[in-house]
């Protein structure tokens, strides 16, 4: 007996002070587990607030190559080969003829540089969508790729070997504010 109460007497208390050590160290894993896990979570919903910018940005492109691909005799087709295209006006301020991009005074005359201000003066977009699209003329009466006078034209309409080309800038938008951009290169039949 007086050997076991000599055992006991020489112990400090180690076992409460590597206890707590124990303990603080996964209190410290855990503070960095939930830390993680909120910024996690952050990063998924901002990506996916920025797929719905992305998308709203790609509705767009297909509205405005759906609006381009209309034939000329559509009522809502008014102009793809004239007025709209030849002179740029506020009652079409998404149509931009030949150049007309670079007397804005953007940045490089890349509308993907535009103010905010200057986004909605020159598209489809208004106050309350902030979605929309430009759509500049690019060229008139081009060869199509892959075609020429022999073939008549790259699957097109017989005797047609002309087209005219246009660049589609989209901008979608979502709640958060998150705004993407998608730029496009069309080609309509010009005959």
């Amino acid at each position: 007996m007086n050997q076991l109460k000599i055992i006991t007497c020489k112990q400090r208390g180690a076992t409460l002070v590597v206890a707590l050590f124990i303990l603080i160290v996964l209190m410290i894993i855990g503070v960095m587990a939930m830390t993680t896990a909120n910024t996690q979570f952050k990063l998924a919903g901002n990506l996916q607030f920025e797929n719905i910018a992305k998308n709203n940005a790609e509705n767009q492109i297909v509205v405005a190559e759906n609006w381009l691909s209309l034939p000329d005799s559509s009522p809502f087709a008014l102009y793809i080969n004239n007025p709209g295209f030849d002179t740029w006006s506020s009652a079409t301020p998404q149509l931009h003829p030949i150049g007309h991009i670079a007397t804005l005074g953007i940045l490089n005359n890349d509308p993907l540089n535009m103010t905010d201000a200057q986004w909605r003066a020159n598209s489809t977009s208004t106050i309350i969508s902030p979605n929309g699209y430009m759509i500049e003329k690019l060229a008139n009466n081009k060869s199509p790729l892959g075609a020429n006078a022999a073939q008549g034209g790259g699957g097109g309409a017989p005797g047609c070997n002309q087209v005219n080309l246009y660049q589609i800038t989209a901008r979608g938008t979502n709640a958060r504010g998150a705004v993407r951009y998608i730029q496009t290169v069309y080609q309509v039949l010009s005959c």
